[in-house]
């Protein structure tokens, strides 16, 4: 049985409680700087926000590299979760912002020495958000490069999300923990792990569900209790008379891993109207947090048409990029009318038929055959997708291409040979690779692809073989901040004259 783990240490109480004092006391600022960007060495100064506070959340969580007799965190189950998660989320930032070469290489000398965890700016933290992930984030919100670097600042000097509840409740006289909450942590509960970062426990406790949740500490209170999906309060400390239960058996192969976070307080009746608001990347998260929940009666059809709704916009970019790139003269490698069509209707049967027999197809990119449909957009264009002497393309621009019907009819065929019980997961390939499109322009015989895991009931799937990680809505978004050539992202001579001409009033996704 694997209890509380006790180790020489601090509580999680008494960290959180010298991670806020010295907060308090040192970093927080009154104001952020009018015009951070237009310092010369204003990469360098987002350095230093990112790294005090970024700094102390290491020493909370595991250790201070430049004393080592400072007691480190004495629950090491909830430090090996919150590293694991923080590193996980961070890993999907891997290319820098278009920074100034002069100024990144300034700033990661700064970093080097800076007694935390990395030494570039592509390194990735275990200890809480990278400083490109801040940024990053902002930009794909539209935020100008002022209003990112400002949202940097906010991020180093944001108080606690709970620190006006703690002060409240402490000048009333109030117990820091909910009595409420107190009462069940003296239950006799056996939990089980669940694999999932933001949700790692669950029980069944009296005909009830409870979960435990681990919050963004030392930010926030280490956990949450809920009870069938309602918060119903927060502590610190794992409790003695819960047993954290054996860990869960790897699971099998057939099981398709979706993103976790945390479910309790997404509400069905709000997706669409918050998506329509502008919080798309925030409702898709939300989104691919429930997994396969989210075709469950609660959530099906809000979940469904946020995913027509995306999909929806993604088609009048597509029909917008084609128009613009004809008018560039861009060579299309498709015929007339294959370069983008929607699918026939014996072609959207063929989704119908997978799902009837099993072969659960993701909601974004059913909503992609419905709403959009065919498109290839390799070619070749003197700026767009120049060659070299030999013909052959000098950039891999990973035009977008998602192919007919996505190969999907020999997918299910492959699906149906074996009986039910021997059915195991199944690749399906929805496009070719940026390689592989670079080669069709000399006639190469296509070598990889993206592809995606069935079946999977989320809401969306991460592309493998696509380098960033990400998934099929997130490669979208890629796409179209590139003017539909997303591979323009890893070279720094672009031509920024027609990539601007081709994204130009894009609709957010």
């Amino acid at each position: 049985m694997q209890r509380c783990q006790v180790v020489k240490g601090l509580s999680n109480r008494t960290k959180y409680e010298q991670y806020r004092s010295q907060f308090d006391s040192g970093c927080l600022k009154a104001d952020p700087p009018a015009h951070i960007l237009a310092d010369s060495r204003f990469l360098s100064t987002l350095v230093e926000l990112w790294r005090l506070r970024y700094y102390r959340r290491q020493a909370a969580i595991h250790f201070v590299p430049v004393d080592k007799d400072v007691p480190r965190l004495a629950d090491t189950v909830a430090k090996d979760l919150l590293i694991a998660r923080a590193r996980a989320r961070n890993s999907l930032y891997t290319t820098l912002p278009d920074w100034p070469a002069e100024q990144v290489a300034s700033a990661e000398r700064d970093l080097s020495k800076a007694h935390v965890d990395v030494s570039t700016l592509l390194d990735i933290p275990s200890y809480g958000p990278s400083l490109v992930s801040l940024w990053v984030d902002a930009k794909q919100q539209g935020l100008s490069d002022d209003d990112a670097a400002r949202n940097v600042w906010l991020w180093a000097n944001r108080p606690g999300l709970k620190w006006k509840r703690d002060d409240a409740r402490r000048a009333k006289g109030l117990p820091a923990i909910e009595p409420k909450v107190q009462k069940r942590l003296a239950e006799v509960t056996v939990w089980r792990q669940t694999g999932d970062l933001y949700l790692p426990w669950d029980a069944g406790v009296a005909g009830h569900h409870w979960q435990v949740r681990l919050n963004d500490f030392p930010d926030e209170w280490v956990y949450s209790l809920l009870v069938d999906g309602a918060e119903v309060g927060d502590f610190h400390d794992w409790p003695q008379a819960w047993d954290r239960g054996e860990a869960r058996p790897a699971p099998k192969e057939r099981n398709v891993p979706v993103a976790a976070r945390p479910v309790a307080n997404i509400d069905p009746k709000t997706l669409l109207s918050r998506y329509r608001n502008g919080e798309c990347e925030e409702v898709w998260r939300d989104l691919m947090a429930l997994g396969g929940e989210v075709r469950k009666a609660r959530y099906k059809n809000a979940a469904w048409a946020v995913a027509r709704e995306t999909m929806w916009c993604a088609g009048q970019n597509v029909r917008l990029l084609v128009k613009r790139l004809k008018k560039l003269e861009y060579r299309f490698l498709a015929q007339a009318g294959q370069v983008f069509r929607p699918f026939r209707k014996d072609e959207l049967g063929l989704f119908r038929a997978c799902e009837r027999k099993g072969l659960w197809i993701p909601l974004s990119l059913r909503a992609w055959a419905e709403e959009v449909g065919q498109l290839d957009l390799t070619g070749s264009h003197p700026a767009l997708g120049p060659v070299n002497e030999r013909g052959e393309p000098a950039v891999h621009t990973d035009p977008l291409d998602f192919s007919e019907p996505f190969a999907l009819e020999g997918v299910l065929e492959e699906w149906l040979a074996p009986s039910p019980p021997d059915r195991q997961p199944i690749q399906w390939e929805v496009g070719l690779d940026a390689s592989s499109k670079a080669g069709m322009v000399t006639n190469e015989e296509p070598s990889g692809g993206y592809e995606v895991r069935l079946p999977n009931l989320a809401a969306d799937a991460v592309l493998e073989g696509e380098s960033h990680g990400i998934t099929f809505v997130e490669y979208l978004r890629l796409s179209f901040r590139w003017g539909g050539f997303p591979g323009w992202e890893k070279h720094e001579r672009r031509p920024e004259k027609e990539l601007a001409f081709l994204r130009e009033g894009l609709i957010p996704i």
